[in-house]
Parts: C-alpha cells; structure tokens; sequence
C-alpha cells in the first residue's frame, strides 16, 4: 500500500516537473517574440524599461495583436492598429489613455 502511495507522489511530481517546463518555456519563447519587436517600435513608445506597469501590461497585449504592422515600419499603420485595438479593450477607455499618454510621453522626449 505505502509503495503504491510513494510511486503515485512521484509520478505525480513528475508531471508536475515537466508541465511547469513546459510552462516557462512557452513563457520565455513568448517574452523573445515580443522583444524582438520593441526595435521595431521604439520610434513611437520608447524604450520598455522607461514604460511604468500599465504601458508594459497595454503594450505586451498590443504588440502581438499588430505584429503585421509594427515590421512594416509604417508609423501611421502601427499607431492606427495599436489605437484601434487599444479602443476595443472593455475598461471603459483605460487602455486608450494609457496609450495616448506613452505616445504623448515619447513626443514630447524627441523635442
């Protein structure tokens, strides 16, 4: 009976193991994808590390969504799409203003 009990415990460690492997690496090829865009776009928002919790939560969800527009250089096609998506989120125009703001923030550091 105690062997049965020890052999289900370590089966189930076991799977616990790889599926939490599995989980970071799912983590870390995404968190690459997206900082392969952050070139791309640092025209427009900056560096990511200048972005407080709310930009970094906005634009982790915007990037992936317009990642046709952002590698075609296009600003006015990036802005549109991530302004576009950013409307559509359900927070009652949160996501919008965030966005407004991180592009404002970055204009206003050009000059």
């Amino acid at each position: 009976m105690l062997k049965n009990i020890k052999s289900i415990v370590i089966f189930f460690v076991l799977a616990c193991s790889i599926f939490y492997m599995f989980m970071q690496l799912g983590q870390y090829v995404g968190k690459k994808k997206l900082e392969s865009q952050y070139p791309l776009v640092s025209s427009l928002i900056g560096e990511p590390a200048t972005w407080d919790s709310k930009e970094k939560e906005l634009m982790a969800y915007l990037l992936p969504k317009c990642k046709a527009e952002n590698e075609s250089g296009n600003t006015e096609r990036m802005k549109s799409c991530w302004e576009g998506r950013a409307a559509a989120i359900p927070d009652g125009g949160n996501s919008a203003k965030t966005l407004n703001a991180l592009l404002d923030k970055q204009l206003q550091n050009k000059k």
